[in-house]
């Protein structure tokens, strides 16, 4: 607000107030500031946020227990629809909650935000919209996360931030301090405000991750207990010998040589990183794995893979 009064007081526009406080008036503006950051609340927050999330809820909750989802048990189903009421004064809105919860909070804490600037305009100017827009953002987070007490106890903070100068106490000495309180204030919340800017970007940036189709895992070979096969030394592959008769005996798995690890292809490595991002139909039916360190990537040269882990070539 100290922002939009001084660009305007730059371009020659001054800003209306429906205040004027005299010495005979001041008990009823400081009566008046003293319900506003009750009775606003109620109707800004409580009935503009509380109690649409508050029907909504219950609206879900009953589809559920019709469903059989939730509230399973003698006379759970009546507490289960009767929690939807907790929104109603606010302060349940967690970082866990469903993405559904957090979408109908975000559009009606900036409904019910522009709705309490637009307020203001009959009485002030429509200099005073932005500025008691971006204070309802705040008053309606608070309600949000930590309930209507809250949300009201703040409304009365700002609105008396310069009260005690209406009631002709301290003279000038007092005026000065709480306009220097005031500045101060001022910068500070600004501060603040950029940081919840961002704070706020962050948390919608994740709330539309929430609402992305989920990757879908790669379909990995089951395991195998075999060695890898030993290149073959013969130009042309041998004659194959002639089967056992069927019962004779069990074949044994051969040994693998020393220095050779066991292949698995359906397990990656521990402390393997990718250097690449796979397609995002997964990975390939075929690939590469060190027979001698069980690594997945190499360099082709030649017709020959060299691990890029040990160096060995296959």
């Amino acid at each position: 607000q100290v922002a939009v009064i001084f660009v305007i007081s730059l371009i020659g526009i001054e800003p209306t107030s429906p205040i004027n406080i005299t010495p005979e008036n001041a008990w009823v503006f400081l009566f008046d500031l003293a319900n506003a950051g009750v009775y606003e609340e109620l109707v800004f927050r409580l009935l503009l946020i509380g109690l649409p999330m508050a029907i909504g809820s219950a609206i879900v909750r009953i589809i559920e227990v019709n469903r059989g989802a939730g509230g399973n048990g003698t006379g759970s189903a009546g507490r289960y629809i009767a929690g939807a009421w907790r929104y109603l004064f606010g302060g349940v809105l967690r970082r866990e909650s469903s993405k559904e919860a957090h979408v109908a909070a975000w559009a009606f804490l900036f409904a019910s935000s522009a709705i309490f600037g637009l307020a203001h305009a009959p009485g002030w100017g429509y200099w005073k919209v932005i500025p008691s827009m971006v204070a309802g953002l705040g008053f309606g987070y608070l309600f949000l996360r930590h309930g209507v007490g809250a949300g009201i106890l703040a409304h009365f903070v700002n609105d008396y931030a310069l009260s005690l100068s209406y009631e002709g106490i301290g003279g000038v000495g007092l005026e000065v301090v709480l306009t220097l309180l005031f500045l101060g204030l001022a910068i500070a919340g600004a501060g603040f405000l950029a940081w919840y800017a961002i704070d706020a970007w962050r948390h919608l940036s994740t709330l539309l991750a929430r609402f992305r189709p989920p990757t879908r895992a790669p379909v990995q070979p089951p395991p195998t207990r075999f060695a890898a096969p030993s290149p073959s030394s013969y130009g042309v592959p041998p004659t194959p010998s002639p089967s056992p008769p069927a019962g004779a005996w069990s074949p044994v798995p051969p040994a693998a040589s020393p220095g050779v690890a066991l292949r698995e292809p359906g397990r990656i490595p521990r402390d393997y990183t990718p250097s690449y991002v796979p397609p995002p139909y997964g990975y390939p039916p075929v690939r590469f794995q060190c027979p001698f360190c069980g690594w997945v990537e190499a360099r082709y040269d030649a017709g020959r893979f060299t691990c890029t882990r040990c160096g060995r070539t296959a």
